[in-house]
């Protein structure tokens, strides 16, 4: 495991990677000799094993890099870049830069996803591909800041879960854990598992199909990470169906044992309940040490070693590479890979020998098959080139026994590339075909942890550690292999699905409808063996095996489709069989539909977006548009408009519903703005409620008011009233708004409408007269002030009032206080003026009484009084002569009813007859008295 350092944008995380130096024979004596020691120490190795000599003939050589590919190379059916050097990935509450070297690269593959590790972060493709994840392995694990790395992971194909183990340097223990289902993003079940304060070094994870087993490295730990001091070799085995379910699992540990170094479990792809552990690392020699472990804790495990004899191993030298002072650590000797499968498993390890055709010692590829029911090697050797350097193999085998080997290689003229290899099942013993290329380097890998004695500072860069391999689930004629690349910014990784050429490829199909049944099922159109062939497919999946390289199709739209409705599938119905494809394809039932819109009014919005099923998912477009949708889905227009706040434009109806044909679908949206109403009472009372009444999408509207604000949205332009007065309102008794309660709908408003109570007042005047004040609304509780105002020749009569708190009487000036309906009549009388002039009286009959007038006075009597006058000389010597004012006529007693004011004068004069008859006299007289006064002087004169 080597050092990483991260830098992370907001989070540091630090996550220590032990090393896995290359060896000197030197090594057995002192673990710790060698190379300088960095912050953890290499790794031990035996002198036995790594001082081998090598017989300078490593079988079936591969040959140098130009040659070309042979007919047997392998084919590269998927190909794309997986993690790298630069890769982020959240943590915290921002990015997480890696910037760890070198990767531990490692690649699982289920039928659905595939996955690779690197040291602390780990990524999830479709098997096409696309990137569905990047995360941190402190999220997958919960380890927080502590230093982690050395991750494995496997698809077990037998349980359909994923197995993954990490170490946890901080801790001092190695994790386990098993994913909840067969989907890698979701839950997993993790288990950690403590050293005796130990560090245990490059964990290496093996299952069967009742174990799970994982074996390390155990090192005293330093001041950072692990210290140089080689406690032994620790494994793990576990139960595996318990951990399946996330149960406690039992287990079984083996303590370290000093005697041991790096055993690697083996993943066993086919069904066995004996796990099977290999080791190169024989203190005794070139062996190699397999062990057999049968049992599952908490039962008794048994435990058999066997000791195989193989080639001699030597430590493989750095590798140059181009452009640069440093080389390439290319390890040690330890098991790199192994894998199981039918009673035959595979090993692959570096080695150091000298390829045909050269002098120098490169660093190669040890291969070595054994037999695992007859414990027997079948095949060991080395694949080099002349002039080049191979490191850190992976293998797997296909389903025909094929075996995919991809591995690093590098040379002073040569970025370091990634490449693969095939062992064909029929090719001749110890042979590898001629590699080809995956992912040829564009730089040197010059990146490292400088402050640990490696590169830059230290003239070998960390590589590897190690590349992974899997054998597909789902395609057993398929492997998967991720290797290690270099770069101008620092290593990357690429992924490759490769097999061999001339197989078949696995077409698994069915199909299925949605929204309705068409008139007909598809067929699938493919090459098998050479000949075109074609089938009808089936609600049931049925496999088809079409010749590598050569093009599929399924019918898609189905038969019965038209330009108006359709079943089409939106998944890829056509294909070049390159890789296990297993589709059921859908067939949705669509219309054609035409959304569109009508806007009544004002400016300023935004077409609205239509969301709609498309393919069984949501899709929008901007109307005006035409497309495609599910039969019997759903769909909704933007409501209201975009641009819409305190003026909008909705519509009420016709956004929403469901597609069950082909239409043309134009909802109407009218501008409209928002009035917020209230309403106040002043003066007490019970009324109701009002309403306002207005358009709202052009249709009438009414809505009950209350005292809290509320808004309406009113068409634009529109007139809209309240109710004046309040409903509860009568004749006598209302409330009533004196502000505005009705208006055009212009623009946003915020309305109160102060509604006050009030009573009604009759006042009223009768003939001759007026008031003060006229009869009308008056508030309740108003003190009202009234004056009664007589016209010429009329008094007020009195003040006849009607209802509670009203007044009756004769004063002129009266004061109502206003608590319910009112009325008050001020009747007025007429004014009847008598006068009699000089020489006479009036005698006057009224309102049954009589009365005698000399001179002049005025009585105000009711209207419709009955009058008698008579006119009276006061002297023999006087007579009435006739009546002047309102009458003229000569008669001395009138009669007449009083309904306006009248005045009637008596005129009187002398009366000349009787004046006449006393002259008369008094001459007659005066004519008697002289004569008798001339008598008597007479008889005076005779005496």
């Amino acid at each position: 495991m080597n050092r990483i350092r991260l830098v992370a944008s907001e989070v540091f995380l630090a996550v220590l990677l032990l090393s896995i130096p290359a060896v000197s024979s030197s090594m057995a004596a002192n673990p710790t000799a060698g190379r300088p020691a960095p912050l953890i120490s290499s790794i031990p190795t035996v002198q036995a094993v790594m001082s081998a000599p090598n017989d300078g003939t490593a079988g079936g050589l591969v040959g140098s890099e130009s040659q070309a590919p042979s007919a047997n190379s392998p084919i590269t059916t998927f190909v794309f870049r997986g993690l790298s050097y630069d890769t982020t990935f959240a943590c915290g509450a921002g990015l997480c830069d890696f910037h760890a070297a070198p990767p531990d690269v490692q690649v699982a593959v289920s039928p659905d996803y595939i996955v690779e590790m690197v040291n602390i972060i780990y990524g999830v493709w479709t098997r096409q591909g696309a990137l569905v994840k990047v995360s941190g392995l402190a999220s997958l694990w919960g380890t927080a800041s502590d230093y982690i790395g050395d991750p494995k992971i496997l698809y077990d194909s037998q349980s359909g879960r994923w197995f993954a183990s990490l170490l946890d340097v901080s801790q001092g223990s190695v994790w386990v854990g098993a994913s909840a289902s067969n989907d890698p993003t979701g839950s997993w079940y993790t288990y950690s598992f403590k050293t005796s304060g130990y560090c245990p070094d490059q964990p290496i994870l093996g299952v069967n199909t009742d174990k799970v087993m994982v074996s390390a490295n155990d090192f005293l730990p330093g001041t950072k990470g692990c210290s140089g001091t080689f406690v032994g070799l620790q494994y793990w085995i576990f139960n595996k169906s318990e951990m399946l379910t996330g149960a406690s699992v039992h287990s079984q540990t083996i303590p370290p044992d000093k005697n041991l170094f790096s055993l690697h479990p083996v993943h066993s792809l086919t069904p066995t309940e004996t796990e099977y552990v290999v080791s190169s690392t024989s203190t005794s020699g070139p062996e190699l040490l397999l062990y057999s472990i049968t049992g599952v804790p908490p039962n008794p495990v048994t435990i058999t070693q066997h000791t195989l004899s193989i080639s001699s191993l030597n430590t493989p030298p750095a590798a140059p590479q181009l452009n640069a002072a440093t080389k390439i650590d290319t390890g040690d000797n330890r098991v790199l890979d192994a894998s199981w499968s039918n009673g035959t498993m595979w090993i692959s390890l570096n080695d150091g020998c000298t390829p045909a055709g050269d002098s120098a010692l490169r660093s190669c590829l040890r291969l070595i098959e054994v037999n695992t029911s007859t414990n027997s090697v079948l095949q060991d050797w080395d694949a080099a080139a002349r002039s080049n350097y191979y490191f850190y193999p992976a293998l797997r085998a296909d389903s025909t026994g094929d075996l995919f080997v991809v591995f690093g290689y590098s040379t002073s003229s040569a970025y370091p590339s990634v490449a693969v290899a095939v062992h064909g099942f029929a090719d001749p013993p110890n042979t590898l075909e001629q590699p080809i290329t995956l992912a040829a380097g564009t730089g040197p890998e010059v990146n490292g942890t400088g402050s640990s004695g490696f590169c830059p500072s230290y003239p070998v860069c960390r590589y590897g550690d190690y590349f992974g391999a899997t054998t597909d689930p789902s395609d057993p004629s398929l492997v998967w292999v991720g290797g290690e690349y270099g770069t101008q910014s620092g290593w990357s990784t690429w992924i490759a699905g490769v097999r061999m050429p001339g197989t078949q490829v696995p077409l698994t199909f069915s199909y299925t409808t949605a929204g309705g049944a068409p008139s007909g099922a598809p067929s699938v159109t493919f090459t098998s063996s050479g000949a075109r062939q074609s089938s009808q497919l089936s609600s049931t999946p049925t496999t088809y095996l079409a010749d590598y390289g050569t093009p599929w199709t399924v019918t898609n739209p189905l038969a019965g489709s038209t330009s108006t409705e359709r079943w089409e599938s939106n998944q890829s119905a056509s294909g070049v069989a390159s890789i296990a494809t297993s589709t059921t394809f859908v067939f949705y039932h669509q219309f054609s539909v035409n959304f569109t819109f009508v806007v009544h009014g004002g400016s300023g919005f935004s077409p609205p977006s239509v969301n709609y099923s498309y393919f069984g998912s949501e899709s929008s477009g901007v109307a005006n548009f035409s497309g495609w949708v599910d039969s019997g889905s759903p769909y909704t227009y933007q409501n209201p408009l975009l641009g819409s706040s305190s003026e909008r434009w909705e519509a009420s109806s016709g956004t929403l519903g469901r597609v069950t044909a082909s239409q043309s679908i134009s909802p109407v949206f009218y501008h409209q703005f928002a009035l917020t109403v209230s309403y106040q009472v002043s003066g007490g009372g019970t009324p109701l409620a009002p309403t306002i009444s207005s358009v709202e999408f052009d249709s009438s509207y009414e809505v009950g008011m209350s005292t809290v604000p509320a808004q309406y949205w009113l068409d634009a332009g529109a007139r809209w009233n309240a109710t004046n007065p309040l409903p509860g309102s009568s004749s006598e008794e209302r409330w009533f708004s004196e502000s505005q309660a009705s208006g055009t709908v212009e623009g946003g408003a915020a309305l109160s409408i102060a509604y006050q109570h009030q009573f009604f007042v009759n006042l009223s005047a009768t003939e001759g007269g007026s008031t003060s004040v006229g009869s009308g609304w008056f508030d309740a509780g108003q003190v009202l002030m009234a004056t009664a105002k007589p016209s010429a020749g009329w008094a007020l009569g009195t003040w006849r009032g009607t209802g509670s708190g009203s007044y009756s009487g004769n004063s002129t000036n009266i004061s109502i206080t206003v608590d319910r309906g009112i009325s008050e009549q001020a009747s007025f009388l007429p004014g009847l003026t008598l006068i009699a002039s000089d020489g006479g009286t009036v005698a006057a009959s009224f309102a049954s009484s009589s009365r005698t007038i000399a001179g002049g006075r005025t009585y105000y009597l009711p209207p419709g009084t009955n009058i008698s006058l008579s006119a009276t000389p006061s002297f023999f010597l006087y007579q009435f002569n006739r009546w002047s004012g309102s009458s003229s006529s000569t008669p001395s007693t009138v009669q007449f009813k009083l309904t306006t004011p009248l005045t009637y004068r008596a005129e009187f004069g002398f009366n000349y007859i009787n004046l006449g008859l006393i002259a008369g006299a008094i001459l007659f007289l005066a004519a008697a008295a002289y004569a008798v006064s001339r008598g008597g002087r007479r008889s005076s004169s005779r005496s």
